[in-house]
């Protein structure tokens, strides 16, 4: 699949996480600054969006903590089909003690964001 952006010239995030309000805050921050918007609620939601989609997103936005399946689970199982070079993963969490992060990045993410999120912060690391 080709990544989003080498489609349709923009750049699409999914963001996968199980608090609504978080995807709200996510959705106004991403697309003020003109990233195209994908959501899902949790780690099953995410493979499923993956799966029946055209495309693939140009990064993933993942929380960390969330039930079913951790965002650690998740990124795990996304790693053995797609690369980080291919799509890039940034784990969120309010929980950024050093075991989390060092975990998260054992498990396949490209870079870790802490809960709440600092506008200024976040789309750096995006860009």
């Amino acid at each position: 699949k080709l990544a989003y952006s080498e489609m349709y010239g923009s750049v699409q995030i999914l963001s996968v996480d199980d608090e609504e309000v978080n995807q709200l805050v996510l959705e106004e921050i991403l697309t003020s600054v003109g990233y195209q918007y994908a959501k899902a609620m949790d780690g099953m939601e995410a493979l499923e969006w993956l799966s029946s989609s055209e495309t693939l997103p140009d990064l993933i936005l993942l929380d960390c903590m969330m039930p079913n399946m951790s965002g650690h689970e998740f990124c795990s199982i996304l790693r053995k089909a797609i690369p980080g070079t291919v799509l890039p993963v940034i784990m969120v969490s309010a929980k950024s003690d050093e075991d989390n992060i060092v975990l998260s990045l054992r498990n396949g993410s490209n870079d870790f964001v802490r809960k709440p999120y600092q506008r200024e912060e976040l789309v750096a690391r995006i860009e």
